[in-house]
């Protein structure tokens, strides 16, 4: 009967460990990151950029050090970094409703549709963040588009992801 018995709370307590270890984790900080699709469909309605949500362990962490897990790239399948590798952020600032950002110098390979897909989505993920209406992005000692910077807000998010045709340049 104790062998009986003994099996039982084994039973019970396997069971009660495997129940805890299968409940899904409640996220305590959450932030969504906007990153460009894996794969690019054509089918009406389909989206160029995908949000992926992640917890953010440090409650007092900075915009800067959120922006630097942001480039680092996404972590679910589906979603994939639009910018190149290497791209880190060099600077970071508000000024009347606008973040300022600027990017290292990598970002500069990036043009046409892919340069606007990867500022689209920064600019989502950067609003969401922080707030402000706009986002102005720029790449250290280079142009991008053969402009200075270029300003996103969060309306053109929703444009570029749900009209703009999707052309990838060349790798």
């Amino acid at each position: 009967m104790k062998r009986f018995i003994c099996i039982i709370v084994v039973l019970i307590l396997i069971y009660s460990f495997s129940s805890c270890a299968n409940q899904t984790h409640a996220v305590k900080n959450p932030i969504t990151f906007y990153y460009r699709t894996e794969t690019i469909s054509f089918e009406t309605g389909a989206s160029v950029i995908c949000a992926e949500t992640r917890e953010i362990i440090d409650a007092s962490a900075d915009t800067e050090s959120i922006i630097a897990q942001y480039l680092n790239g996404p972590q679910s399948n589906g979603c994939t970094s639009p910018f190149p590798a290497g791209t880190v952020l060099e600077s970071y600032s508000i000024d009347n409703n606008k973040a300022l950002i600027t990017l290292s110098p990598h970002l500069a390979i990036l043009n046409g549709s892919d340069l606007m897909i990867a500022c689209a989505c920064l600019t989502k993920t950067i609003t969401d963040l922080t707030g402000v209406k706009s986002v102005q992005i720029r790449a250290v000692d280079s142009l991008l588009n053969n402009q200075e910077s270029i300003t996103v807000t969060a309306d053109d998010f929703y444009s570029i992801d749900e009209s703009f045709d999707y052309i990838s340049t060349p790798d």
